[in-house]
């Protein structure tokens, strides 16, 4: 099973290369604005965030999918699914988007690690096993627009703390395991910003163990045209599953 996440810049023309080039069994879709008109209802969900035009999109080439409801408030930057596997399995994938939230107090400093940890609040009981039914098999995603190397760069406030690694060992503590690093032993640049040149890994996979341990392959595509589509880079991972 091929699975893709990929943050498409609020842009049509990505989908094209979605679909046709990386051609993917599922992808996990953020800052999505709006849908291709050829594309099936039946084969995507999309929810618009909080007071925002774009939100996150969940894709599914063909199989037996179903949306699988959260109660959260991170509506549209939070979104899972249950699908069926080719072996006959219940896989949930889950894509999160790090919102940027703002203080009406102080409007012009935004943060994304409370959204994705109450996020990660609203997952526990999926993610723990208590949900009824129970799920084993996980695999979460998403642009997270955090990079554990924040903590020490120098252009941000938080220099010293540990604010962002906290938020990633909180999704590790989960058991889940980093799919990304697994083939990019230290990092690999996803997002690259129009005003500076530091190489951020913004983009993430992680898997539940028996998920990881079928983890065949993984690549960021960077290539010339998807440079030109959005300035994410997607994750490209392939499951025996």
């Amino acid at each position: 099973m091929k699975i893709v996440d990929w943050n498409i810049h609020r842009r049509l023309p990505p989908w094209d290369y979605l679909i046709n080039v990386l051609d993917p069994d599922v992808a996990l879709i953020q800052e999505c604005s709006r849908i291709p008109v050829n594309l099936e209802s039946s084969q995507l969900i999309h929810t618009l965030a909080n007071g925002r035009n774009f939100g996150n999109a969940i894709y599914v080439k063909n199989g037996v999918w179903e949306e699988l409801p959260i109660q959260t408030t991170q509506h549209g930057s939070l979104m899972a699914a249950r699908i069926t596997t080719l072996k006959k399995e219940d896989l949930v994938v889950i894509n999160i988007y790090g919102l940027f939230e703002y203080k009406s107090e102080n409007p012009r400093e935004g943060l994304t690690v409370p959204g994705i940890h109450k996020s990660l609040s609203d997952l526990t009981y999926l993610l723990e096993g208590l949900s009824l039914p129970k799920y084993t098999n996980f695999i979460l995603a998403g642009d997270f627009n955090n990079d554990r190397r924040m903590d020490e760069h120098p252009t941000f406030k938080s220099r010293g703390k540990r604010t962002t690694n906290l938020m990633f060992d909180r999704i590790e503590d989960f058991l889940l395991q980093d799919c990304v690093k697994k083939y990019y032993q230290d990092f690999v640049h996803t997002y690259r910003h129009n005003t500076g040149s530091f190489p951020w890994q913004l983009d993430h996979m992680f898997a539940s163990r028996r998920i990881f341990r079928n983890l065949k392959n993984l690549y960021v595509d960077d290539s010339e045209e998807v440079k030109s589509l959005s300035d994410h880079n997607p994750i490209v991972a392939d499951f025996d599953i």
